[in-house]
């Protein structure tokens, strides 16, 4: 064995002696002391080749050879089955611990990671922490704190002394009356009241309580008193307000601090109401049990209406109503007065009116707006020819015209100028003119009618209305005359030059004979003699509008003959 092999195998002799414990144990992958091994040996004959590495290794590089020394020199200090740790100690663990560093350490101590490779301590927020398994597990909660989630990452996640929602312990929310309820030292509180509302008792349990927008004993803030002097008080919305004074007493200044503060009953400045200042015009007054009362007028003037409102009122020296006392009127028949120092005189006549007598007694006697008499002024008198007049407004107009008369020229002036009787132009009524249909007309008593018809034209239906209606040359109702109806058999009738005519025979039928009193005699479809057209004579008989021989389909028809088609079984003949 070369110089170099020697080395390398002193060198591993002593590091599988520092491995083993004086009995023979190795440490574990984690550190932790296992059970004697008696893989010993052949580890060792394992390692041949690799020690055949390691020398040519150590030929080639001096620094590694030092390193090589150093280690078998750490072995050396370690001799008695201890581990000799990165940094150099020597410890010697006991069974269930491991290397943590240059500490022995338990595998289920929390604080080196319950066996986990990296001895990190277990972090659990806000817990103490356990090994289960081993493996990290949540402890007991540290005061004040709480695992409400049930999640073993988060922990114990809920402070119990200031959340709301799990106030003292995991699910008990605090839900307060009328309030935005707080957490404190684990107890529900009172954070923040709803609006309108106070906590006037300081009880957490109950809320806010107060209802401090309505309430006479808390208004608008805990212990504000709404109660005004000489009145009921009434909170509204946080502010205290007068909701009735007591009787005889009035809130005038509208302050609710002083209440009602005003005495209706006797104050001239708010008498029985605020602000109904008993100081009567043109007198004195005072306020008693509430009403302002007249105590003296001023000269000239009196309380006539016994109204202390408007005081003494009436001016005795020009009041028409009350002229130099209360109870002298002054009045004129549609006409104006006039009170002058206290004494009555006659003033001017009311529009459309009169004094056309000259006795102011009687006033202004005459209306000159409606009087025929005196129309617009006295003296002028209304006339209109074929009329009624009339005066309106002081002019004279016609009122209604005679029977028989119209106003059609809209000149009043003239009065009813047209005859309505007998004028074809204005028959009956004005523009309404006499035009009748083929007739020359007349208007009588305000009608008008058919003089005369025009040549060839009737009156046949007795009306004017339509004139001459009838066109007696081809009318067939009325063909040369009223009342001459053409009418034929068989035919459509016509009226030429105001005699009867045939216009056409109706279907299958002709006017075979050529007289027209007998109309379309000829029935085409069965006549033997006019079979189809007048003259087409057949030798048996005519059926459907055609010659044919006697059958059991023609029998019953006429024979040309004049006899009938007649059968016995299918034998036939014309008999």
């Amino acid at each position: 064995m070369s110089t170099a092999t020697r080395s390398v195998c002193l060198v591993l002799s002593a590091a599988l002696l520092a491995a083993c414990g004086g009995d023979g144990s190795v440490l574990d992958a984690g550190g932790v002391l296992d059970a004697p091994s008696t893989d010993l040996g052949a580890d060792l004959g394992a390692t041949d080749a690799a020690t055949a590495d390691v020398a040519d290794a150590a030929d080639a590089t001096d620094a590694t050879d030092a390193a090589d020394a150093t280690d078998a020199s750490d072995a050396a200090l370690c001799t008695d089955g201890g581990v000799v740790t990165d940094g150099g100690t020597c410890l010697h663990c006991t069974t269930g611990q491991r290397i943590c560093g240059e500490a022995c350490a338990a595998a289920d101590d929390p604080a080196f990671g319950c066996g986990a490779a990296s001895c990190a301590p277990c972090a659990i927020p806000n817990a103490g922490a356990v090994c289960t398994a081993g493996a990290c597990a949540q402890g007991r909660c540290n005061d004040g704190f709480a695992d409400c989630d049930l999640n073993a990452a988060t922990g114990c996640e809920v402070v119990t002394s200031t959340d709301r929602d799990n106030c003292g312990a995991c699910g008990h929310h605090c839900a307060l009356p009328n309030a935005m309820a707080g957490c404190a030292g684990g107890q529900c509180t009172v954070g923040t009241c709803t609006a309108g509302f106070g906590d006037c008792d300081g009880m957490a349990a109950n809320g806010c309580e107060a209802d401090v927008a309505g309430s006479l004993l808390n208004c608008g803030m805990c212990g504000s008193r709404c109660a005004p002097v000489n009145a009921t008080g009434r909170c509204t919305a946080g502010s205290c307000a007068v909701a009735s004074c007591t009787t005889g007493f009035g809130d005038c200044d509208g302050m609710a601090l002083n209440g009602c503060e005003t005495d209706l009953q006797s104050s001239l400045a708010s008498c029985g109401a605020c602000g109904a200042r008993c100081n009567p015009t043109n007198g004195a007054g005072a306020c008693m049990a509430g009403t302002c009362t007249v105590v003296g007028c001023n000269a000239n003037f009196d309380d006539c209406d016994n109204n202390p409102a408007n005081g003494c009122e009436a001016d005795l020296t020009s009041n028409i109503t009350h002229c130099g006392t209360c109870t002298t009127r002054c009045e004129y028949p549609n006409a104006t007065a006039v009170c002058r120092a206290g004494a009555c005189a006659f003033g001017a006549c009311l529009p459309g009116f009169a004094d056309c007598d000259g006795d102011h007694g009687n006033g202004c006697e005459v209306q000159i707006a409606t009087s025929v008499d005196n129309c617009g002024g006295c003296g002028r008198v209304c006339t209109r020819t074929n009329a009624t007049q009339a005066c309106v407004g002081g002019v004279c107009r016609i009122d209604h015209c005679d029977a028989g008369s119209a106003d059609c020229n809209g000149v009043d002036a003239d009065g009813c100028e047209m005859n309505v009787y007998t004028s074809l132009a204005n028959c009956g009524a004005c523009g309404h003119a006499c035009s009748l249909a083929h007739a020359t007309p007349v208007c009588d008593l305000g009608t008008c009618d058919v003089a005369t018809c025009l040549p060839n034209y009737r009156n046949c239906n007795g009306s004017a209305v339509d004139g001459c209606e009838s066109a007696s040359l081809t009318d067939v109702l009325n063909c040369g005359d009223c009342g001459n109806v053409v009418t034929f058999a068989h035919a459509t009738p016509a009226c030429v030059g105001g005699a009867p005519a045939i216009a056409s025979c109706n279907a299958s039928y002709g006017d075979c004979d050529g007289d027209i009193n007998s109309g379309c005699e000829a029935h085409l479809t069965n006549d033997p003699v006019n079979c189809g057209a007048c003259g087409h004579r057949c030798s048996d008989v005519c059926s459907a509008s055609a010659c044919t021989t006697c059958t059991t389909g023609t029998a019953g028809n006429l024979c040309s003959n004049g006899t009938v088609c007649r059968c016995v079984g299918a034998a036939c003949a014309c008999q």
